[in-house]
């Protein structure tokens, strides 16, 4: 008797020939267009229906993969990116062939795609950090590694567009915020190499240590532009970005809580290239305890710049003189804070005697604020002998809040208190 061979079973090819058959006709509810158009609807339903048409697609895909001889069988592969790694060969590479097959209607182009990425060593790529409240007139160097741009010069990703297109409401959340009106104006930007770009985990853990580490630089360069201006720098959305899109296989992003949201938008200037770059290097070479004192101060200067009521606005200034100014004692802490802010600014005997008296004021407005629980707009304090809105004062004590962590910035460190209240400053 002669045996009937059994028969094989299909291959890679064929297998995404027929997944591009199958998708030329799929339509999705109110989604005109077809399916890998539709993966990209704001309408949460279409993109959740054609999430599991391509679930349905790619069954099959991985394990054609691992018999295709051409590739790694049923090794185990990971491609690294900002902050970690994303699963990837074989079991989580059906959705990605069915999406390139798609988008290239062509079964050998998926596959040139797949031979591309595992045949790749490196790959490079940024982190991108968006900025609300700096714009910037064009790109320069903050740091060595740190480069600010106009965010219309960011180039024009698939990631880019998705994260300029985002409407949280999307979500059909309940609340608003004036930062949904503000368009993001400029982003820092870092450039990685990722070598190897793929991980095998076998070896171990892969370490995001370094990535982290960027992010959290990042976020400390957005906080020390907030006294160059000063302005209210807000950290936007930040994602990473392979440069070429073979690559990039999610659209994941994170965001800063904000703990306290502005309530109107203010018209900032364009950053100060010289002063940005002078004061984000100062800041950064900071030792530890005194970055940590200026960091603490400089969060207060953009909560105040965001709080809603002067009251509010002064404990968040009170704060941030206190953070740099004061000291163990806890006694005569407003008095000490006054003396030696007028004393670090310096200038002539009239700024002098008017520095003094804002801080006084600000000091003032706060002990209302904490003994009412309430500082009316409406309120004025007398300045000089003339009577002046609490508003304006605090704009004046915000100024000469920044002024002195710019002076510790630049002079690279908090004075001994124990000197500087007995020497004499001209």
């Amino acid at each position: 008797m002669t045996e009937t061979p059994e028969p094989s079973a299909p291959s890679l090819h064929d297998l995404l020939e027929l997944v591009v058959k199958k998708a030329e006709g799929m339509r999705f509810s109110s989604q005109p267009a077809g399916l890998v158009a539709a993966l990209k609807s704001p309408d949460l339903d279409v993109w959740f229906a054609a999430s599991e048409a391509i679930g349905e697609l790619s069954k099959g895909l991985a394990q054609a993969v691992v018999d295709d001889k051409r590739f790694l069988g049923d090794a185990v592969r990971q491609v690294k990116f900002g902050s970690g790694t994303m699963g990837f060969y074989p079991q989580f590479l059906g959705a990605h062939l069915v999406i390139k097959a798609l988008t290239a209607g062509s079964a050998d182009a998926a596959i040139a795609w797949l031979t591309k990425v595992l045949g790749t060593k490196e790959a490079t790529a940024k982190t991108i950090q968006t900025l609300w409240g700096v714009p910037v007139a064009d790109a320069f160097d903050l740091t060595p590694s740190v480069r600010i741009v106009p965010v219309s010069d960011l180039v024009d990703s698939e990631q880019r567009r998705y994260m300029m297109e985002r409407n949280f409401r999307t979500n059909a959340s309940p609340l608003m915020t004036m930062l949904e009106h503000l368009p993001l104006q400029s982003a820092l930007v870092v450039n990685h190499t990722i070598s190897p770009l793929l991980h095998d985990p076998s070896l171990g853990d892969y370490s995001a240590a370094d990535f982290l580490a960027t992010s959290d630089l990042l976020k400390e360069i957005a906080l020390a532009l907030t006294v160059v201006g000063p302005r209210m720098a807000i950290t936007g959305f930040q994602w990473f970005e392979f440069d070429d899109p073979d690559f990039s296989l999610s659209r994941g992003y994170s965001t800063q809580i904000l703990e306290v949201l502005p309530l109107r938008i203010d018209e900032y200037p364009v950053l100060d290239a010289h002063e940005a770059k002078e004061i984000v290097t100062a800041y950064l070479g900071l030792d530890r305890s005194t970055r940590q004192l200026v960091s603490v101060a400089m969060q207060r200067i953009s909560q105040a710049l965001r709080r809603h009521n002067a009251g509010d606005a002064a404990v968040e200034l009170s704060t941030a003189l206190e953070a740099m100014l004061g000291d163990n004692a806890k006694t005569e802490m407003t008095h000490k804070v006054k003396v030696r802010a007028v004393r670090l600014i310096g200038g002539s005997m009239e700024a002098r005697v008017s520095n003094a008296t804002i801080i006084s004021k600000a000091y003032s407005i706060r002990s209302k604020l904490v003994h009412t629980g309430q500082v009316s707009e409406a309120d004025t304090e007398t300045v000089n002998g003339q009577r002046v809105p609490v508003r304006q004062i605090i704009d004046r004590a915000l100024l000469l809040c920044v002024d002195i962590v710019k002076i510790i910035i630049r002079r690279g460190g908090i004075p001994d208190w124990t000197v500087f209240d007995i020497t004499e400053h001209a």
